[in-house]
């Protein structure tokens, strides 16, 4: 299956399952959707940027992040997104999939994302549902199943160092 035709099946399966019951973006007032320079925003999994080419509401630019030498691609947004469009990494914010050294998949809230985001803090009174921790694990097992998307992931699991 080519990347393209993956990432739109990743993107479906957040259609109807969110963090929280509702617009979790009422508490922070949509932080996460606020880049302010090139180094905030989210990673791009390898070849979804070919999804967002033409998009007038992310900014693309290299990390400095590399995998295999090559810098990771950060997408930033401008704060208004069409969100059937947004990338795979906004989908399942503040949660990020951790492939360990024995080649589990884990699913875990985001240590970058304690700053920003109520839901990862440990005061968080509004839980993260299950369901879409569940989603978020189901979608990484169907992708990792492309190589460069687990060395991707498998590279960013020990720059994280979650496990």
């Amino acid at each position: 299956m080519d990347k393209k035709t993956l990432y739109l099946q990743a993107y479906r399966m957040f259609d109807r399952v969110h963090p929280l019951r509702f617009n979790c973006g009422r508490l922070c007032d949509q932080v996460c959707c606020r880049g302010t320079d090139t180094e905030t925003g989210m990673y791009l999994f390898p070849g979804e940027e070919k999804l967002h080419q033409s998009s007038d509401f992310l900014t693309i630019t290299e990390a400095n992040f590399r995998l295999n030498g090559q810098p990771v691609l950060l997408a930033t947004c401008n704060g208004s997104c069409p969100r059937t469009m947004r990338p795979l990494a906004c989908r399942i914010f503040p949660l990020t999939p951790i492939i360990t050294p024995k080649d589990i998949l884990l699913v875990k809230v985001d240590p970058r994302a304690g700053g920003l985001c109520p839901l990862a803090r440990e005061d968080n009174p509004f839980p993260i549902r299950p369901e879409f921790k569940t989603a978020v694990r189901r979608c990484f097992a169907m992708l990792i199943r492309d190589p460069d998307i687990r060395a991707f992931l498998k590279e960013f699991s020990a720059e994280l160092q979650l496990f």
